[in-house]
Parts: structure tokens; C-alpha cells; sequence
């Protein structure tokens, strides 16, 4: 099997939705669905078998700070109301060089850790967003 470096994608070619708002300052997102098991011990082996119990999807979503976007102010907003942020996400990977694009959809994801306020006076400034979801409503496309 041959390998041809000129088809790694690369990451520049990346477009992300919020809520039906593209974001161009993005820097980084990433998602991860995980599978909760349950050991099964099996009588007269060493060994256990392993059940699949459910499932949890938890992300992070990094931005370059920029002072006029709304992204914080309008989730703080919803959760001091008592209200959870929930939004559905778009990445989509469309590399020019590369034939074919990726695009994942994630509906229902909820924010569940954000930062206030995070400075460092010595470096470019960034807002992260930390969020779960149902990984049954990831689709591929």
C-alpha cells in the first residue's frame, strides 16, 4: 500500500457553525465520543467480557479573542437565566488540494464549562468552550 503526504489534510481549510453562525476566528475544535462499558466477569476465566452500557460525546471548541463577538455574552446570558446554551455544531474540513470534504453535524450540544475570564498579558488571547452531547446525533456527511 502506497501513502502520498499531499493528501494530509490540512487544517486551514476549516469552517465552524455555532448555532447557525459561521466563526471564522476559530483555532481549534475537537469532539470525542466515548463508550461506557461494564466488565462482565466470566466463571472459570482469567478474563472478563465487556458490555456496552451507553455512550457520552464531549468537545472543546478554542476561538481567538476578539472583542465585538456575541459567543459569550449571549451564553452567559442563557445559563444566568437557569437556561443550558444548546446549540447544533457544524465542522467541515474542505481542503482544496484534496479531493472530497468532510462535514460532521452534532445536534443538541450543551456548554458545560466556559471561561469568564482568562487573560495572559503575554500571549494573543483565547475563549474556549467546553460541551457534551448525544452521540447519537452525530452524522457524517
Amino acid at each position: 500500500m502506497s501513502f502520498d503526504a499531499s493528501q494530509i489534510a490540512r487544517g486551514k481549510f476549516y469552517s465552524l457553525w455555532v448555532a447557525g453562525t459561521q466563526y471564522a476566528e476559530v483555532k481549534a475544535a475537537s469532539a470525542e465520543s466515548a463508550l461506557t462499558t461494564e466488565d462482565v466477569p466470566i466463571a472459570g476465566e482469567l478474563g472478563d467480557e465487556i458490555v456496552v452500557t451507553g455512550g457520552k460525546g464531549t468537545g472543546k471548541l478554542t476561538f481567538h479573542k476578539i472583542m465585538n463577538s456575541d459567543l459569550l455574552k449571549t451564553i452567559n446570558s442563557q445559563i444566568g437565566s437557569g437556561l443550558p446554551f444548546v446549540f447544533d455544531l457544524i465542522s467541515e474540513l474542505n481542503d482544496p488540494n484534496i479531493d472530497g470534504a468532510e462535514r460532521v453535524c452534532i445536534d443538541d450540544c450543551q456548554i458545560t464549562k466556559f471561561n469568564v475570564i482568562d487573560v495572559d498579558i503575554s500571549k494573543l488571547l483565547e475563549q474556549t468552550y467546553e460541551f457534551s452531547y448525544n452521540i447519537s446525533k452525530v452524522t457524517f456527511e
